[in-house]
């Protein structure tokens, strides 16, 4: 008879959100990851077991789960504080019943509101030089200027509630936005984990 004595390999990849990767969630109660399939050449993956911390390997938010032969998940009944960054792990276990190393995603910040927090709330890198935008008030377009040191790739532009209405890709060192269509107010444009850049549309 043959005996599994070879746990599963740790997932490829670990992705915060239910699908491509997030950066930040506005939801304080439940975050969702999604993840590549682990692989045992011996017995197979029969489960995969989660973790949430604060930081990689910590987990301080939910201990280790098991869910079930799932790629996707979402943990409820969380109490998450904002301006903190979060961390899934995820490993797999065989049908030997050997558990593998974990996989951890890169994070996602939980902000409950981006355009109302301070300018540089706890968690948060404070605005760099360099990052700026204008005119505002603005009627048909913004221009940001972006450093090419700064290591972001996309943004976000958020309404007063706090809600995104536009997710664009970063073009450094400037690029133009239209903000024609939005309804007349308040907005902000985010770059995680940066503070916002309010402006206003007229």
């Amino acid at each position: 008879m043959d005996v599994d004595w070879t746990p599963p390999d740790a997932p490829p990849a670990v992705r915060d959100g239910s699908g491509p990767d997030e950066s930040f969630t506005t939801n304080g109660t439940q975050l969702t990851a999604n993840w590549d399939p682990s692989t045992d050449p011996h017995s197979d993956v029969v489960a995969y077991e989660y973790a949430i911390g604060t930081a990689p390997g910590l987990a301080d938010v939910r201990g280790w789960t098991a869910i079930g032969a799932v790629l996707s998940y979402t943990a409820t009944g969380l109490s998450l504080t904002a301006g903190q960054t979060y961390y899934w792990g995820v490993r797999a276990r065989n049908g030997a019943g050997l558990i593998g190393p974990a996989s951890w995603s890169n994070g996602i910040l939980y902000d409950p509101n981006p355009l109302t927090f301070s300018p540089s709330p706890p968690g948060k890198a404070a605005s760099p030089p360099g990052l700026r935008l204008y005119p505002n008030p603005a009627q048909e377009t913004i221009i940001l200027e972006v450093p090419d040191s700064l290591p972001v790739s996309e943004g976000y532009v958020v309404d007063a509630a706090g809600k995104v209405v536009v997710v664009f890709s970063v073009t450094k060192p400037q690029q133009r936005l239209s903000v024609a269509t939005l309804p007349r107010g308040l907005y902000g444009v985010w770059l995680p984990p940066y503070p916002v850049l309010r402006f206003l549309r007229e």
